[in-house]
């Protein structure tokens, strides 16, 4: 034992009943019209004595499923000098990172048939943590996505009990939440500032999406000074969107960099402009 976990040795009774747990997942995501990733380790580099275990289950199910994409965690294992890109290259078909390291992405990045993605740069919920900025929640979910070329993006939250009592907020530190969970007579869980700036992510990342599907189709010749422009606008914003603050520690992976509130609406109401 170790931890909250029971190792058991590798056996065939438990490889079969491991495939025959994904197999049922696999019908299930075909009945609900699911998309189905597996990720059958997390941040196993970071926890190095895991990492054999790990690659067993990952080789197995590329050998019996090899129609199952196979997706991990990493970027704990970069920040304690563990090469993650050659552990896990040819095997992971998307790499979620936690750690922004420029240098390790490209050499993701020219790995044949792989994505990558980014998680935990939010804010993790409300709590006095001076980490728990609501702002790091928007920008994750919009501008910083779409500047890093991240193909998804999710963060890890905990919410433990009532979160509007005072004894648990202050309990829980920085593990709060991205709501406060029902009590009766709510009607349902009640949505935080956290919750809203995830929000606005999401919508600045729909406008950039929006524009940039316009310029990809639009086929108008007479059209050309109006797409410069709107090229123009989004790299302009690009350039000043910070990545990374002076203060990043890839140890622990805070301090992702945030603008005041006004310079995102300002971005997004460029870009709407030229919608328009």
């Amino acid at each position: 034992k170790k931890f909250w976990f029971t190792y058991y040795p590798f056996s065939k009774e438990l490889d079969e009943k491991y495939i025959k747990i994904v197999e049922t997942i696999i019908e299930l995501a075909k009945k609900y019209n699911v998309k189905f990733s597996l990720a059958p380790a997390d941040e196993a580099s970071a926890h190095p004595d895991t990492i054999d275990a790990a690659k067993h289950y990952y080789s197995l199910i590329k050998k019996r499923l090899p129609q199952v994409k196979l997706d991990q965690c990493v970027g704990g294992g970069w920040a304690m000098g563990i090469a993650e890109e050659e552990i896990w290259a040819g095997i992971l078909d998307f790499w979620w990172t936690n750690r922004y390291i420029p240098a390790k992405i490209a050499l993701v990045k020219k790995i044949p048939g792989t994505e990558i993605g980014i998680y935990n740069f939010g804010s993790g919920g409300i709590s006095d943590s001076p980490e728990s900025n609501p702002l790091k929640d928007r920008v994750m979910y919009g501008f910083l996505t779409w500047k890093t070329g991240a193909k998804g993006v999710f963060q890890w939250v905990y919410c433990t009990g009532d979160l509007r009592n005072e004894y648990i907020l202050k309990s829980v530190g920085i593990l709060g939440g991205y709501v406060y969970p029902a009590t009766p007579g709510d009607g349902g869980v009640i949505p935080t500032i956290h919750w809203e700036s995830i929000r606005d992510g999401v919508n600045d990342y729909r406008y950039i999406a929006t524009l940039q599907n316009m310029i990809m189709n639009e086929k108008n010749h007479n059209a050309q000074g109006e797409i410069k422009a709107a090229r123009e606008v989004l790299s302009s914003i690009s350039f000043q969107v910070v990545t990374i603050s002076e203060e990043y520690s890839i140890i622990d992976g805070s301090k992702i960099a945030t603008q005041s509130s006004p310079s995102y609406d300002n971005w997004r109401w460029k870009i709407a402009e030229v919608i328009l």
